[in-house]
């Protein structure tokens, strides 16, 4: 199946042929000169071109299981979308921001964020550490969606944790020992890292959040 490549120049595409994956969704092909030849890579900072064999497995923070909601969460997307891609040639998962608006929108979006910078007070401004200075509003859009992405994962993280804790807890009633109390204390110690990683994020995000 495909998935932007022949839509016109007034909608959203990203220029990928996918099929589905077990992971996500595969890239089979790559249009040129379309917007999945210029990617930015948040983590690197740098432009970069999908390829395929590469697997999309979140759009803005949604998980993609079909080719079909892979174009409905590209159409009915901002101008940039953040893509989860897994590199299948150095084996991690990388975010990125695409273009897949037409050039006006994509100007507008970014330019909207650099107006909401511009009109913050400067305390407020100096207030976020120096990483975050050196970066652009557009980065920090891009970094804010990824640390929303890596919440979410984390919520459920502790949500599976915390029923693992209750479990364990009416076992341990049951049928008291050192086992059980070893899978308790393990538990419970795993969801506090879950809790602190989580904190730690959202911290990070408030920081980006005061300086759009």
């Amino acid at each position: 199946m495909q998935s932007g490549i022949v839509f016109g120049s007034n909608n959203r595409y990203l220029g990928v042929q996918v099929e589905s994956h077990q992971n996500g969704i595969i890239i089979w092909k790559v249009a040129n000169g379309s917007p999945a030849t210029r990617v930015y890579d948040t983590s690197s900072r740098r432009y970069m071109s999908l390829e395929p064999g590469d697997i999309i497995q979140t759009v803005n923070g949604v998980r993609v299981f079909d080719p079909d909601q892979f174009v409905h969460l590209i159409l009915t997307g901002p101008p940039v979308s953040i893509i989860g891609v897994w590199d299948v040639r150095n084996h991690f998962i990388r975010f990125l921001a695409a273009g897949v608006g037409p050039s006006y929108e994509i100007s507008a979006y970014l330019n909207q964020g650099n107006r909401n910078l511009n009109n913050k007070n400067t305390s407020s401004i100096q207030s976020i550490s120096p990483k975050y200075q050196s970066i652009s509003a557009p980065q920090k859009r891009a970094e804010i969606q990824i640390l929303e992405v890596q919440i979410q994962s984390l919520n459920r993280k502790i949500q599976d944790q915390e029923r693992n804790c209750s479990e364990y807890a009416k076992w341990g009633d049951k049928k008291p020992g050192a086992t059980n109390l070893m899978l308790q204390n393990s538990a419970r110690s795993l969801l506090e890292t879950y809790e602190k990683q989580k904190r730690d994020l959202e911290m990070k995000k408030s920081k980006l959040e005061s300086g759009m």
